[in-house]
């Protein structure tokens, strides 16, 4: 009787163990999905930052380029600083 006591707490012990390691692999796949996904966003915000900053340099540029352009074409004022 004392046998057939230890066989069947050992068989639910290993029984909740197992569920334990299936609930740990659970999450651990869960958590990989999530990283996955923030990895995803991730990249997805350093594409628009490069794609703003990129935009950015573009509109200084032309800002530049029409500054000189501008400077070029208006006659020094008279009495001014320049």
């Amino acid at each position: 009787m004392v046998v057939l006591y230890l066989l069947n707490a050992n068989r639910a012990d290993r029984k909740e163990y197992q569920e334990a390691i299936d609930r740990a692999e659970r999450r651990a796949d869960e958590a990989e999905v999530r990283r996955s996904a923030a990895e995803a966003r991730l990249d997805t915000l350093q594409q628009a930052v490069d794609e703003a900053r990129s935009a950015r340099r573009a509109a200084e540029d032309h800002a530049d380029a029409l500054l000189r352009e501008l400077t070029r074409l208006r006659p020094h004022e008279p009495g001014g600083d320049a």
